[in-house]
């Protein structure tokens, strides 16, 4: 008698077992795949989604605050970025003008504007780029602005 596999196993070849482990006509599926009910082969974890035990019928989707490329872990977001749930390896960097020093910021609200004096020239930053030279002009959460007087 032929079986369907259960959900977090798959089966290679014709197996007589539902939850096949011997490694030939099927197995338990691995850290960062899938196996849904009846599936011949695992399923690796997409981009933005995690598992990290073996036996896995779906994959978590990736929580704020952190980012997922790995299929088997959820990373801390790293500085510079804001990652909310679901990133993968599109992790959002603080834009222009703002920066953060902090892992785990699940949102752009999070993004320090750039401190009054100081100049934030890129996106991405963990820190201030530095402070405004003379003859710039430096507001809060502004890039530099060169002044020119007439």
């Amino acid at each position: 008698m032929l079986f369907i596999n259960f959900a977090g196993f798959y089966c290679t070849l014709a197996s007589t077992n539902e939850a096949p482990t011997d490694g030939v006509k099927g197995n338990i599926c691995p850290m960062g795949s899938y196996c849904p009910t009846g599936s011949p082969m695992h399923i690796h974890c997409p981009n933005g989604t995690y598992t990290n035990h073996t036996g896995a019928a779906a994959c978590y989707v990736c929580p704020a605050g952190s980012f997922c490329t790995s299929r088997d872990s959820a990373d801390p977001c790293p500085t510079g970025f804001y990652c909310p749930e679901g990133t993968g390896a599109d992790m959002i960097p603080c834009p222009a003008g703002t920066y953060n020093p902090v892992l785990s910021m699940t949102q752009l609200s999070e993004c320090t504007q750039c401190d009054g004096g100081k100049y934030c020239l890129t996106a991405g930053m963990d820190n201030f780029s530095g402070n405004c030279s003379a003859g710039y002009f430096c507001t809060q959460g502004m890039t530099p602005i060169s002044l020119t007087f007439t």
